[in-house]
């Protein structure tokens, strides 16, 4: 999307739509080419794979798309327009971009603009983010002014985890020198600039932007200094702006110093994009926070690692090995964990200035899941911090890891999460400390208010049955109080699993099966869920029934329903009021309960493709409904009534394994998405557009 700010009216206002297939940030100059005195603007953006550039003709209007730079990108580009070669009517474009941990230098011949882009050299393999660069004033008198870059790079670079600066000699053998080091507290992308300060030197210096974590800094690089020193300067943000994304910056023409432009700056906060400038006419050049350019800071981005690009997430949906859930934390925003197929469970923190995935179990990942870490009924849980996961380990016990991708990830104590209280009819007894056996599938308890001696039940999980079974147990996840604020728990949470209650099913046939397909809660005193039970009254054959327990009682009753569904297999449900609950089946429709039947109001989605997951925003009236299918997201808006392709900026060949709502703690809503062989997604709350 092109904003635009016209000098009359000093307000940002959406201009044009650039591409509707971007998924990363783009980068935009303004070229030499144009057939009016204001030239062309020039943009390269990611569209999947590809890394496209588009031209917008200034004198006619409108964004065209020019050429693909290069196929194999996994990340945003930088563009500028340099003076190679020397004396031609129009310098070539050069483009810095990521494929996977290299950083890659491409240039086009503006010769001709039908020339194709070509590959340059590889200037670092150790590239943790984006990169910025420009074309400076050294050396002083040549023909070319060098290139300057900074980059973030990995544990692997020179330097470890730091942001670095490189610089191509062009008045040499126009090779790429360095790393030398900036700063080792960057946690994301940085942007360079070269200003016009100080006046009349030879050489003025380098500004760059860096973001510490929640915080942006304004550096210098002194080039009056013969050792050229990176110094920070000063903060730009206020405490209360929590930065979510890398900025860019520029000197403009505004302010009313006669000799300095102010700069203007772009950073991100709660999910909206600001504006920032430095009045070069203010003695302590101080940062004024202006005016709020979009609500979407970052509308959709892949949440991929240099080495994991095409990470494989398992779908909820499957069976066996292959199952998998899609786990979003509501304590630390942005943080979530997938089971995948090869590389285990694996967690990270998915926003522009997020982490690398990191390892928590290996093998084949199954579920991930966080319970709540707050709800109506308790402003802090300490079960937030827990994460519960499962791999294809022998037993298929659910294990727990604490703290982030930051800090680091390490198992709970003990890390099995043990097995409290037994279903009785087991003789003997299990050993407590072999856990959940039977890799269950797990289930978040949305809004946690049960509580039974000071456990607030936070999961819900459903372990498979072997051959000839015809009891399905169901467990719940407890988790120990008091419900303190984190900062005043001195111990990590206590968890133990305990019986809730039995299922008749249909035996499965083969060794094992999850005869509870899923199952859902919302405060934990009710459980809905979905088993494949033999025939009844109801049904002369075995069918998928929806069912309701009391956990206070154990009892488990039939929900009522309208006899038009018919029996459809159900894969997933979301309760989001006491007597509001959606389901969604393998025919493609989503059922409604109202509090007395479910009932099916709607429409099916296209194709009446199965759902293989499904998420509510309960925010809204009526409740927005986002559901996938194999290869496609949807959402409704009027209950469910009609259904609309939510598909703008995901990649092709879409393979969907798990959706995910989450509401972030500066209330930005944010819909996950997970993939298998696309690694997974994240798109803030999609416009009613």
């Amino acid at each position: 999307m092109h904003y635009r700010r016209p000098s009359d009216t000093l307000k940002w206002t959406r201009f044009d739509v650039v591409t509707s297939r971007a998924t990363d940030r783009a980068c935009i100059i303004q070229g030499d080419f144009g057939r009016s005195s204001i030239k062309n603007f020039e943009l390269v953006v990611p569209e999947g794979d590809d890394l496209v550039h588009y031209y917008r003709d200034n004198s006619r209007g409108g964004w065209h798309r020019a050429q693909i730079v290069t196929s194999g990108v996994t990340g945003p580009a930088c563009m500028l327009q340099s003076n190679y070669p020397k004396g031609a009517d129009h310098g070539n474009f050069e483009v810095v971009v990521l494929e996977g941990s290299d950083l890659v230098h491409y240039w086009h011949d503006n010769g001709n603009v039908t020339n194709p882009w070509q590959r340059g050299v590889t200037i670092t393999s150790h590239a943790a983010s984006g990169a910025c660069f420009i074309q400076s004033d050294y050396p002083k008198d040549a023909d070319h002014g060098n290139f300057e870059l900074v980059v973030l790079e990995d544990e692997g670079g020179l330097f470890g985890r730091a942001l670095v600066h490189y610089w191509r000699d062009n008045g040499g053998d126009e090779s790429w020198k360095g790393p030398t080091l900036i700063t080792k507290d960057a946690t994301a992308a940085a942007w360079l600039i070269q200003a016009d300060y100080p006046r009349g030197a030879d050489h003025h210096n380098f500004e760059l932007f860096v973001q510490k974590g929640l915080e942006l800094w304004h550096w210098i690089r002194d080039n009056q200094t013969s050792n050229f020193p990176w110094l920070p300067i000063t903060r730009i943000n206020a405490p209360d702006e929590k930065i979510d994304g890398p900025a860019v910056a520029f000197q403009g023409n505004y302010g009313s110093d006669e000799h300095h432009g102010n700069f203007e700056l772009l950073a991100s906060f709660g999910g909206r994009v600001f504006h920032y400038f430095r009045d070069a006419a203010d003695p302590a050049l101080s940062w004024y926070r202006s005016a709020q350019l979009s609500r979407y800071a970052f509308h959709y981005f892949t949440g991929w690692n240099r080495n994991t690009p095409t990470l494989m997430c398992n779908r909820f949906t499957d069976v066996d090995l292959s199952h998998g859930q899609l786990g979003v934390s509501q304590a630390l925003d942005g943080m979530v964990a997938v089971g995948t197929q090869d590389n285990g469970v694996v967690a990270a923190i998915t926003d522009p200035s997020g982490t690398p995935w990191v390892p928590v179990g290996g093998g084949d990942g199954n579920e991930a899941v966080w319970p709540a870490s707050t709800s109506p009924a308790f402003s802090h849980l300490k079960g937030g911090d827990l994460l519960v996961w499962t791999h294809d380990d022998e037993s298929g016990a659910p294990h727990g890891s604490l703290g982030d991708p930051i800090g680091g990830m390490k198992g709970a104590n003990p890390e099995i999460l043990p097995l409290d209280v037994p279903d009785p009819t087991i003789v003997p007894p299990p050993d407590p400390a072999l856990g959940l056996v039977g890799d269950p599938r797990i289930a978040r308890v949305i809004a946690p208010a049960y509580v039974d001696k000071n456990l607030a039940l936070s999961l819900i999980g459903a372990p498979a049955v072997g051959k000839d079974v015809t009891r399905a147990p169901l467990y719940g996840l407890f988790i120990d109080g008091p419900f303190e604020p984190p900062k005043e728990q001195r111990d990590p949470p206590k968890a133990g699993w305990h019986f809730l209650a039995a299922v008749g099913v249909d035996a499965p046939t083969k060794a094992r099966d999850w005869p509870i397909r899923c199952m859902a809660s919302l405060e934990g005193a009710t459980v809905i869920l979905a088993a494949h039970v033999s025939a009844n009254r109801r049904n002369a054959a075995s069918h998928i029934e929806l069912l309701q327990l009391d956990v206070q009682l154990r009892s488990i009753t039939w929900m009522n329903a309208d006899p038009i569904i018919g029996w459809p297999g159900i894969n997933w449900i979301v309760p989001v009021r006491s007597r509001e609950a959606y389901a969604a089946t393998d025919d493609g429709r989503v059922l409604v309960w109202d509090g007395n039947k479910w009932s099916f109001p709607g429409s099916y989605v296209p194709g009446k493709a199965s759902l293989g997951g499904m998420a509510v925003d309960v925010s809204t009236n009526p409740a927005t409904v986002f559901v996938i299918t194999n290869d496609s997201v949807y959402v409704s808006r009027n209950g469910t009534r009609t259904w609309k392709a939510a598909m703008q900026g995901l990649s092709r060949s879409l393979e969907c394994t798990n959706v995910h709502f989450m509401i972030d703690h500066h209330g930005v809503s944010h819909l996950h998405l997970s993939t298998f062989g696309r690694s997974t997604w994240i798109a803030d709350r999609v416009s009613s557009n």
